[in-house]
């Protein structure tokens, strides 16, 4: 069974579930946000007690100030570690130029999440 840790950021709170679901149910620890600035603010704590995420999949539009963007270059930065960006935007360039691992289009099929699931 899988133990990895993964961060969800997305302002809606019905894809936030489904995606909580979906990796809850493949043994993942899951938390969830609906701004970048929680996200960044848990991210951080985690750090702090060694508690690591192995993935965040942000959405583009997020609750706060901050959109998915710039979450996405503020973690892999900081943190490190591997970001999934979904929206219903054609920003796939800008995701990837931003350091998104990779890029999940909406409306999207649950098979779509494999993709940030694998290597955890």
């Amino acid at each position: 069974m899988t133990h990895g840790r993964i961060l969800i950021a997305e302002r809606d709170i019905f894809v936030r579930k489904m995606c909580e679901d979906y990796f809850f149910v493949r043994g993942l620890n899951v938390f969830s946000y609906g701004s970048g600035e929680e996200s960044l603010e848990e991210l951080g704590f985690a750090k702090l007690i060694r508690r690591n995420y192995d993935r965040l999949l942000t959405g583009f539009i997020l609750d706060g100030r901050m959109n998915g963007l710039e979450l996405t270059e503020k973690v892999v930065k900081e943190f490190g570690i591997p970001v999934f960006m979904m929206s219903g935007s054609e920003i796939e360039k800008e995701a990837m130029a931003a350091g998104a691992t990779g890029y999940i289009s909406k409306p999207f099929e649950m098979h779509d999440l494999d993709a940030v699931f694998r290597g955890l």
